[in-house]
């Protein structure tokens, strides 16, 4: 039942209220109701909010089942859960195989109710298996001794957990937060900007920030091959000032080797180092990355923990475009400091005009760069 950190890419708000935690040493027997939101691989689709009641229960030894069901119909789009969850079989010791349910009823009005994929059973079951993938291998790092592994792998794969929970914080043009200030939407309807400034919360500084859907002629793989080359970070990332990158280090979070966290000097900066994940699972992929001080990166790698609030996340999202073409799907989240010594007003519109234009660019360098690589052979 640790949902968020589970499902950190599409569970945003969990709150449990406990009747039983079961025995004293075993969840068999729990019941909670729980108020939750799940959101999709993007911000561009609309949220399912839900009220459920939730209980897990040992069927036979080695079979679980934990299962919920809505308990109410009170939500602001009409979506209610259908008894849904999960079978936990024991294969071994350290291997299950587990069955998921979704089981969904929305209203026809609902925007996007027809994207399954987004809210459906593969998807959870890919990121619960990576999940317990990444979970498996930071357990042995811990188990096996840090003194070979060393610590640096270690907090920087928690620092890339939190820039993944993050990267749509905040973001959503369809439901907007208290610290929204400034909103603006831009563009045609097969590139619309949605722009936001609001405040984090406890950094006592507002933040620009832009997401945009878009699709491309090319392979969901090769896509992620691209933008996810540490080589080739500099040929599409507008905010960064186009600067070439030098790795530092990199390191391994999965069997699939493409899943991956690095850290990589700026060159021409004073000192930053940008870290960069990629988590890739069979429903898509994420493609996140965060520039941090020298100071800050010393601290993480010490593992002392540094605000989120203090740190811009950005990102991109990759998917199959859902047709058999062959094509992607890609959401990208930009994020940047709002500076300057114009009037409050004057520098918030300025703020929302600058990363408006960064997501622009940034979208036309990052099909220019697919393109120069292998020019789109399919048609969407």
């Amino acid at each position: 039942m640790r949902g968020i950190s589970c499902f950190q890419t599409w569970l945003r708000r969990r709150k449990p209220l406990v009747f039983s935690t079961g025995s004293e040493d075993s969840p068999h027997g729990a019941l909670q109701a729980v108020s939750k939101q799940l959101h999709a691989a993007s911000p561009m689709l609309v949220s399912r909010q839900f009220g459920v009641i939730r209980t897990c229960l040992l069927i036979d030894q080695g079979t679980w089942v934990v299962a919920e069901i809505s308990l109410d119909k009170k939500t602001p789009y009409f979506c209610q859960r259908l008894p849904s969850g999960c079978l936990i079989e024991r294969i071994s010791d350290d291997e299950s195989k587990v069955t998921w349910v979704e089981h969904t009823e929305v209203a026809a009005s609902l925007p996007d109710q027809t994207s399954a994929f987004a809210f459906g059973a593969e998807r959870m079951a890919a990121w619960l298996q990576r999940y317990c993938e990444r979970t498996s291998l930071m357990n042995a790092m811990y188990t096996h001794g840090l003194e070979t592994q060393g610590t640096d792998k270690l907090m920087l794969m928690g620092f890339g957990e939190m820039m993944v929970r993050c990267l749509f914080r905040d973001i959503s043009p369809i439901e907007r937060s208290n610290s929204t200030l400034l909103w603006s939407v831009t563009g045609p309807e097969d590139l619309k900007v949605h722009a936001s400034l609001y405040e984090q919360p406890f950094a006592n500084f507002e933040v620009a920030g832009a997401v945009v859907a878009f699709g491309v002629k090319h392979s969901p793989e090769f896509v992620l091959q691209t933008l996810g080359d540490v080589s080739k970070h500099h040929e599409w990332d507008v905010l960064g000032g186009s600067k070439k990158l030098c790795m530092l280090t990199q390191y391994s979070t999965g069997a699939d080797p493409r899943n991956n966290i690095s850290a990589s000097l700026i060159e021409g900066s004073s000192g930053e180092i940008l870290i960069k994940e990629v988590d890739v699972n069979r429903s898509g992929s994420l493609v996140v990355w965060s520039s941090v001080s020298k100071k800050d990166f010393d601290l993480i790698s010490n593992g002392q923990a540094i605000s989120e609030d203090s740190v811009l996340i950005s990102g991109f999202s990759i998917s199959g475009d859902g047709h058999t073409t062959g094509g992607s799907s890609i959401t990208l989240v930009l994020r940047m400091l709002v500076e300057g010594d114009q009037p409050l007003q004057e520098k918030r519109q300025r703020a929302i005009d600058l990363i408006t234009d960064a997501v622009n660019q940034t979208v036309k360098r990052v099909k220019e760069a697919l393109d120069k690589q292998r020019p789109p052979s399919i048609m969407i």
